[in-house]
């Protein structure tokens, strides 16, 4: 029954959602973009050390938006006063953060009075979207902006699947850091999410400090030294500091081959809901699959693109194998065609929370891939073995050489319920060493998953998979 409820929504669904996605619009121009313009970073601790390098670095300006941001003694709070720092240098600070993650993560906001009482030097304009007090009927308490970027001085962008808190220690991830031409895009794309924001509420006010008030400072703790990962951490510094100095010399970016070119792809979900609401005052459905029709989201758009181009391959890590339909047929599509497609994703080893909801969840679709085609190969991340993480929450799909990189999970939710952006970079070097970071992790922490597994966990699951349907949301 619940098989055939689920086909039957699909099939109901289907010709809306390709009508939506063929009018989805290049909204931001490819730009060349050069070898030099990228740095990949893998690990966390190196995200960390560039970050907060990157923060003390900046002379201008500093936007910020995150979906979630807690006040931990690892991550958070040292991010949290090197923000303050800034600030009381005269540098603009923009931060806008989701109020579900706060309440999950902070739930007494200690992140935002942290940069608002008392004021910097510089008010930090901090913003909260999201809740019960939205002035959109359609933006729900479950509404998110779940983009991660940060844009220093226009001139450098971090871009990553990781939050600033401890809970990142434990998830597989990869940052990138950007400069050049695509800079100016993500700056726009930041600039319309504020604007954005704006039309649902106001700021948090700025408090002044009280007489002989003091602000507490957060450093790094120990275990979170650079000294102490046996990285690149140093050359990733050298890197943003070059980016950010006007008078250095970037020998490794002028004197580089033109690599190919980029874009940035927004999927402007809160925008798109404002504007619904103003064109119909209709309420929108809840459920994900009776949902998603409704919008535009030019990341799930491009990855049909790139496989309805007959690709030799590709490579996906997907929170889920909960798929957008239109997404999941071109995957089956391709790999019938002969695309080799390896999907890395959370099995049901891989827990967040109890019962692995979105594995649960996703069966059904991950059983409808595995059994289009040969060509298609699952693999579930698994734990134990002295593997450090416990979760895939890196969001990238290597196309050739095409990748698609950035905060969409390439799964329904992100269309159904976030403000996402990826970036679309067409760039054989950047897809070589993205391809290696793969093929390493999944030797290292996956096994591959077969159809009778699959359907072995589905016959112990129906309960929870009709439950995740309900429930599921951001993730």
């Amino acid at each position: 029954m619940f098989r055939t409820r689920f086909f039957s929504v699909l099939a109901l669904t289907a010709t809306l959602a390709a009508s939506a996605l063929a009018e989805s619009p290049d909204r931001h121009a490819w730009v060349p973009v050069r070898e030099g313009d990228f740095r990949v970073v893998p690990s966390i601790q190196r995200d960390l050390a560039v970050r907060l390098d990157i923060i003390k670095h900046a002379q201008h300006n500093i936007d910020i938006v995150i979906w979630e941001q807690k006040f931990d003694e690892s991550i958070g709070k040292p991010v949290l006063t090197a923000l303050r720092d800034a600030a009381d240098r005269g540098v603009h600070v923009r931060f806008a953060t989701t109020w579900l993650a706060m309440k999950i993560r902070d739930p007494k906001n200690q992140s935002g009075l942290y940069l608002t009482h008392p004021s910097t030097r510089t008010p930090i304009e901090y913003r909260l979207f999201g809740g019960f007090d939205t002035k959109t009927p359609g933006l729900g308490f479950d509404a998110s902006l779940h983009e991660k970027l940060m844009v220093v001085d226009g001139k450098i962008v971090l871009s990553t699947g990781r939050g600033h808190s401890d809970a990142y220690l434990k998830w597989l991830d990869t940052s990138l850091l950007i400069r050049g031409p695509l800079v100016q895009e993500a700056q726009d794309v930041v600039n319309s999410v504020f604007t954005d924001v704006a039309k649902e509420g106001d700021p948090l006010p700025n408090v002044a400090a009280t007489v002989g008030q003091k602000v507490a400072r957060f450093d790094v703790i120990p275990d979170m030294s650079p000294a102490r990962e046996e990285d690149e951490s140093t050359a990733d510094i050298a890197w943003a500091e070059a980016t950010l100095d006007p008078n250095a010399v970037m020998l490794d970016l002028e004197g580089a081959e033109t690599g190919g070119r980029a874009r940035i792809l927004h999927h402007d979900y809160v925008h798109q809901i404002q504007d619904y609401y103003a064109r119909t005052h209709k309420t929108l459905p809840k459920r994900p699959l009776e949902r998603y029709p409704y919008f535009s989201d030019p990341i799930v758009s491009e990855m049909i693109r790139l496989l309805n181009a007959h690709p030799r391959e590709a490579r996906i890590c997907s929170l889920s194998l909960l798929m957008h339909p239109e997404l999941e047929r071109a995957i089956k599509k391709a790999a019938k065609a002969g695309t080799q497609i390896t999907i890395l994703f959370n099995d049901l080893s891989a827990k967040v929370d109890p019962m692995n909801m979105p594995f649960m969840t996703a069966l059904p679709h991950a059983i409808n891939l595995v059994s289009a085609s040969p060509n298609v190969h699952l693999l579930g991340l698994q734990q134990g073995a002295g593997w450090p993480y416990m979760y895939l929450h890196r969001k990238l799909a290597v196309v050739d050489d095409t990748v698609i990189m950035g905060s969409h999970n390439l799964n329904l939710p992100s269309t159904t319920d976030n403000d996402e952006a990826s970036f679309e970079i067409q760039d054989a070097g950047l897809a070589a060493q993205l391809r290696t970071l793969f093929d390493v992790d999944a030797a290292r922490a996956a096994i591959p998953v077969d159809r009778a597994t699959l359907e072995s966990e589905l016959n112990s699951s129906i309960l929870p998979s009709i439950l995740g349907h309900q429930l599921l949301g951001t993730f």
